[in-house]
């Protein structure tokens, strides 16, 4: 048996330091902590539905998440229809922005797909966090 710690005078002894969600790392986020987080959909994961029609809000336990401004699911002149997303994913996104404390913005990948390399170049979900990073990565700070 495998001994992770011990109870002595009244208080519980760990053998290793445990990851505590209250430690100093994970204080509470200041704004710079707002992530942008893109998906798609992939169902029981991430289901994609409309918004309330009556509210124009997300019901239930789903989450607003936006289509892609040059989506070819938005008609010319027509306004975007707001979406939920809900499913496992989505659960543990929640969860995890409330236990670590940040807040997010999340919206589906343009072309609906997990991403190919072509020609050096990678489109879907990896090219979009990719384009997040080198843009992170190549702006000067001010």
């Amino acid at each position: 048996m495998f001994q992770v710690g011990w109870w002595e005078n009244g208080h519980l002894r760990l053998r290793y330091h445990p990851w505590s969600r209250y430690g100093s790392f994970l204080k509470p986020l200041d704004d710079a902590q707002h992530l942008r987080v893109v998906t798609l959909e992939e169902r029981p994961f991430v289901i994609v539905e409309p918004a309330d029609p009556g509210t124009s809000s997300c019901i239930r336990d789903s989450v607003p998440c936006r289509l892609p401004i040059n989506s070819s699911l938005v008609l010319d002149g027509a306004v975007p229809m707001k979406h939920c997303c809900k499913g496992f994913c989505i659960d543990v996104l929640k969860r995890l922005a409330k236990i670590v404390g940040f807040t997010y913005d999340l919206y589906l990948v343009t072309n609906g797909r997990h991403g190919k390399n072509i020609d050096g170049e990678w489109n879907g979900m990896v090219g979009e966090v990719r384009s997040l990073i080198l843009v992170k990565v190549t702006t000067p700070k001010k």
